[in-house]
C-alpha cells in the first residue's frame, strides 16, 4: 500500500528561534542568494484537521514571500478539460474492462475489497488499475481521518490567492495525470495488487510520514517510502520516475528563482526534500539551505 500513497503523500530564515526553548526542526528550508530568498515547505498532501494551525515559521514565510510556487495549479484539477483528461486516462475504452484486463487474483482481492466497503464493483469496471489505486488510496487515509482538502499545499494555495500574491506551478495538471498514468498494464496491476495485499500497513506507515513531517525528518520519509519499493524491485523504475526525476527538473526551476530579487514559497511534497537525489541533495550542491527550528512553547 505505500507505494501508491505516495500519490497522496506522493507525501517543511531565520525567525529568532535563538530565543525559544528546545527548539526542533520542522519541514521548512530556506536559502538565499544577493538578492533574492527562496523558502522550500515540505507539504503533506493530506492532514488531519487537528494539525492545525500549522507551525507560525510556516506562516511566516508566507507572510514573507512575494510568489508563491506549487507542484501544481489546483485550479487546473477542475473544470471540463480536467475531467475529460481524467476519462480519457483514467477509463478503459472500447470493450476493455477490469474483467478483460486483471488476473482472476488482483479481480479477487479487487472484488474483496469493495464487497467489504459495501460497494458494487461493477460500477467500477471501466476503471483503470492506477485510477483504482488512487480512490483506494483516499477510503484508506479517509478512515484514518486524513483529509485532501486539508493537504499543505492547498491550505497556502487558497490564502495565496486571498492575498493576492503571484501563484506559480513546476508542473501541469496534465504532466501530473501522466505521471500517473503512464505506467505498462503490468505495472499498474501490481501496483493494485500490492496496495490490496498490503492494506494492513497502511496506519502505521501514515502515521511514520506525518511523525518524520512534523520532525522536518526529510531523509527518514524518503528511505522510509524507498525501502517499501526494495522489496518490489519491479516497481524501481517507478519510483525513480515519481521522486528521483521530477526532482531534477524541479530542482532546476528552484535555481532560476535565486536569480531574481524576489522572495518565493515553494510548497512541494516532502518526499521530494530527502534522499541523495532530493531537491535539498541537489540544491544544497551549490548553496546554502538552513532549516528551520521551532517550538511552540
Amino acid at each position: 500500500m505505500r507505494h501508491r500513497l505516495l500519490i497522496f503523500v506522493l507525501l517543511l530564515a531565520q525567525f529568532g528561534c535563538a530565543q525559544l526553548v528546545a527548539a526542533k526542526p520542522i519541514s521548512l528550508w530556506v536559502m538565499q542568494s544577493d538578492q533574492a530568498k527562496v523558502y522550500l515547505l515540505g507539504s503533506m498532501h493530506v492532514l488531519h484537521p487537528d494539525m492545525y494551525p500549522l507551525p507560525e515559521p510556516m506562516n511566516a514565510a508566507f507572510q514573507d514571500s512575494d510568489v508563491t510556487v506549487f507542484e501544481v495549479d489546483m485550479n487546473e484539477s477542475t473544470g471540463a478539460t480536467a475531467s475529460m483528461l481524467m476519462q480519457e486516462k483514467g477509463l478503459y475504452s472500447g470493450h476493455e474492462t477490469i474483467y478483460t484486463q486483471l488476473s482472476e487474483e488482483t479481480l479477487g482481492l479487487l472484488q474483496g475489497y469493495f464487497n467489504a466497503q459495501g460497494m458494487d464493483i461493477k460500477q467500477l469496471q471501466r476503471v483503470r488499475p492506477w485510477m483504482l489505486s488512487v480512490n483506494i488510496g483516499l477510503i484508506e487515509l479517509g478512515k484514518l481521518g486524513l483529509d485532501p482538502g486539508m493537504g499543505v499545499d492547498l491550505h497556502y494555495q487558497a490564502k495565496a490567492r486571498q492575498a493576492g500574491k503571484s501563484v506559480l506551478a513546476l508542473e501541469t495538471f496534465e504532466q501530473q495525470i501522466e505521471l500517473l498514468s503512464g505506467e505498462t498494464p503490468a505495472v499498474q496491476e501490481l501496483g493494485l495488487k500490492l496496495a490490496l495485499q498490503h492494506l494492513d500497513e497502511t496506519p502505521a506507515f501514515i502515521n511514520l510520514l506525518i511523525k518524520g513531517w512534523a520532525t522536518g525528518d526529510a531523509d527518514g520519509m524518503y528511505h522510509a517510502a524507498a525501502a517499501d519499493y526494495e522489496r518490489h524491485p519491479e516497481l524501481e523504475a517507478q519510483f525513480e520516475r515519481l521522486l528521483d526525476h521530477r526532482n531534477e527538473e524541479m530542482a532546476r526551476q528552484i535555481e532560476q528563482y535565486l536569480t531574481t530579487d524576489q522572495t518565493y514559497f515553494v510548497v512541494v511534497g516532502a518526499l521530494h526534500m530527502g534522499g541523495d537525489k532530493g531537491l535539498l541533495k541537489l540544491l544544497g550542491a551549490n548553496h546554502d539551505i538552513q532549516q528551520i527550528r521551532y517550538s511552540s512553547e
